[in-house]
């Protein structure tokens, strides 16, 4: 779906092109995936009352990046498509220009950061059971085990994504992980 000063309208993927970007986002989120059971296998309990804190948060999030043109809202089942870790992709796409500031949505600490093949890093941050994703950034400037606030800039956009950023919101529960639906989460008129 995509989001464009307000509006809302539906998008279908049908061309070639479109089906390499499907397969491209699913690469990404096998990545992802792989960092959040990395991150399982520490010993470390979610704590609740931070699951609380988020989840109060739900729909008042401000977006990572403060000057963007257009947010596309991109979810897709591979499991029509090709056997994923992750059968569910949930992510907002959101179009800024190259080096543009990326600000932590909510606090918490950093648990990973790494590194996609193509020069693009991401930063998963966890607060309790939630983890935020922000992928396609360079210039990160925070630490594994730091913690940060909101608001606080942790990175910029990489030129090489041609200034499309990636954000997720991803819940673990009971061991299993599960990408949420951003918008939900985000005030789309900040």
């Amino acid at each position: 779906m995509l989001y464009a000063q307000g509006e809302y309208e539906a998008e279908e993927f049908v061309s070639d092109h479109d089906l390499k970007f499907a397969v491209k986002q699913m690469q990404r989120s096998e990545y992802i995936g792989s960092a959040i059971v990395c991150e399982q296998a520490s010993p470390d309990i979610c704590d609740s009352i931070e699951s609380i804190e988020f989840e109060a948060s739900k729909g008042a999030l401000s977006l990572p990046i403060k000057s963007f043109t257009f947010i596309n809202h991109y979810s897709i089942d591979t499991t029509q498509l090709m056997s994923a870790k992750n059968p569910q992709i949930n992510r907002l796409i959101i179009d800024a220009a190259p080096g543009a500031q990326v600000d932590a949505v909510f606090e918490g600490e950093v648990t990973s950061i790494f590194e996609i093949p193509g020069n693009e890093q991401v930063i998963m941050i966890k607060r309790g059971a939630y983890r935020m994703v922000y992928g396609s950034l360079t210039n990160v400037n925070v630490k594994v085990g730091q913690w940060v606030s909101s608001g606080e800039k942790i990175g910029e956009v990489t030129d090489y994504s041609n200034g499309k950023m990636i954000f997720e919101i991803w819940k673990t529960q009971q061991g299993i992980s599960k990408a949420l639906k951003v918008e939900e989460w985000i005030e789309l008129g900040s």
